[in-house]
């Protein structure tokens, strides 16, 4: 199967609710960590993959990641790669979920370059897992088969 290219959208989070009072903040400095999701799109963009999490506990930002259909049955064939993260999420990755028979591989280095080490494709489940000590907020680039 081809790669194909996606689409990603941008979500701000900057409304607080406190005690019935709502709180707006302005926009960070460029140096901060930006509250930001983004959901990519690829095919038709109507069945859910994958989700990053920022955190190990399932919190924080997130990337969803959709695609036109549940991904092939091998690992030998890549449904989807991104050689570099949406920005300011590189280094960020902490835990992940993946839906419809997919599998994630994460690389710690952009263009898929592993430096160090890689993750072989993992099958993360619904429930989701912890990246591990390896990758935890060292991911740069990844593939979903």
């Amino acid at each position: 199967m081809s790669i194909k290219r996606a689409r990603i959208v941008q979500v701000a989070a900057v409304t607080l609710a406190i005690g019935g009072s709502s709180i707006v903040s302005s926009a960070p400095a460029l140096a901060d960590v930006p509250t930001t999701s983004y959901t990519i799109y690829s095919g038709d963009g109507d069945t859910l993959r994958a989700i990053f999490y920022e955190n190990a506990n399932f919190t924080g930002r997130t990337i969803r990641y959709y695609g036109g259909s549940a991904c092939t049955s091998s690992t030998t064939d890549t449904d989807y790669s991104r050689s570099t993260m949406p920005p300011n999420w590189n280094d960020a990755i902490s835990a992940v979920r993946d839906y419809n028979g997919c599998d994630v591989k994460l690389y710690n280095g952009g263009n898929f370059d592993t430096y160090y080490y890689v993750t072989g494709y993992v099958n993360y489940g619904t429930a989701g897992k912890y990246v591990g000590s390896t990758i935890n907020e060292r991911t740069s680039s990844f593939k979903v088969s």
